[in-house]
C-alpha cells in the first residue's frame, strides 16, 4: 500500500482466518527498509499486489516497484475503471502531469491517460471498502 490510513484500516478489518495475507505500507516514496522487505519476499517467490494513489506521483511510484520487484508482481485497484470511482475535484498542476510523460508500463498507460484527460487525482481512500 502507499496510502498509511488505507493500510491502518485493511489491517484492522482483516479477518485473522486469511493467514495467506499480509500487508505493508510503503507511506510514499519507498524506504531502504520497504525495498529489503520486497527484496526478501521476491526470494521467498511471494505474489506481490501493490495498490496506491491514482496521481501522477502514485503511478510512477507503481510503476518503480514494478521493475524493481524481481518476482509476480500486480496492480491492485489502479486501472481505469478504479480511477472513474476515486476521481477527486483537486486538480493536478501541470507540473505534476508531466511526471505521466514517463509512464511506460502498458498496464498503467489507460488510467494515465485518464488522469491526463481530467486533470484530477484518485485517491485510494475511496476504493478501501473495496479493497477489503
Amino acid at each position: 500500500m502507499e496510502n498509511p490510513s488505507v493500510f491502518a484500516m485493511l489491517c484492522g478489518k482483516e479477518e485473522t482466518d486469511h493467514k495467506e495475507k499480509a500487508y505493508m505500507c510503503m507511506n510514499g516514496q519507498p524506504r531502504l527498509a520497504g525495498l529489503m522487505a520486497l527484496d526478501l519476499l521476491a526470494k521467498s517467490e511471494t505474489r506481490i499486489y501493490y495498490a496506491g494513489d491514482l496521481d501522477p506521483e502514485g503511478v510512477l511510484i507503481a510503476q518503480k516497484l514494478s521493475q524493481y520487484y524481481k518476482g509476480e508482481f500486480y496492480y491492485w485497484h489502479m486501472e481505469a475503471a478504479d480511477y472513474e470511482r476515486c476521481r477527486s475535484k483537486e486538480v493536478i498542476s501541470p507540473k505534476r502531469l508531466k511526471i505521466l510523460e514517463r509512464i511506460t508500463d502498458e498496464r498503467l498507460k489507460p488510467v494515465a491517460a485518464l488522469i491526463r484527460k481530467f486533470r484530477t487525482a484518485g485517491y485510494q481512500e475511496t476504493l478501501a471498502e473495496e479493497m477489503l
